[in-house]
């Protein structure tokens, strides 16, 4: 609450090493990575949600976990590790999510193609637009070249 980012830090490694085994040391590492990440210190958040995809109990955190790994490690350009941290196996209710980053990734490898079936797989498994899907749908008429219809890029070709 005071932005004191470095005593949030010491605080979630007393609680990690208080209570190894406590369910509330993924949900402080899950914040102290989003917290190294506002201060561009990505290898660290990294670190940090590492040890949570790897760690946890929760399957559901664990997925929350690689989704953000994968991110930052698109943004630190290393997309080939970003796929292979989201790996192919069904997620569930996250698999439209997983979709939309692999999509990021092949985007940032610069391979277009296999970017728009993960997008449009995404869009399918999200199912009907929404407007928390924005950024979604614009990934796909920028892929498309198709700005102005939004509607029809929601259901992949074919289907």
């Amino acid at each position: 609450d005071h932005g004191d980012r470095t005593r949030g830090l010491d605080l979630v490694e007393q609680l990690s090493q208080a209570h190894p085994n406590s369910p509330y040391v993924d949900e402080a590492d899950l914040a102290a990575a989003r917290l190294l990440l506002e201060t561009g210190q990505t290898d660290r958040a990294a670190s940090y949600l590492t040890a949570v995809m790897n760690r946890s109990r929760d399957a559901e955190l664990a997925l929350v976990a690689r989704l953000r790994l994968a991110r930052v490690q698109i943004a630190q350009n290393h997309p080939d590790a970003a796929l292979q941290t989201l790996g192919t196996a069904d997620r569930g209710a996250f698999d439209g999510r997983f979709a939309e980053v692999r999509g990021d990734a092949y985007f940032a490898k610069g391979d277009k193609a296999a970017a728009l079936r993960e997008y449009q797989a995404a869009r399918l498994a999200l199912g009907p637009a929404e407007a928390s899907n924005d950024l979604l749908d614009l990934k796909i008429n920028d892929l498309t070249g198709d700005a102005g219809s939004a509607p029809a890029a929601a259901t992949p070709k074919g289907t």
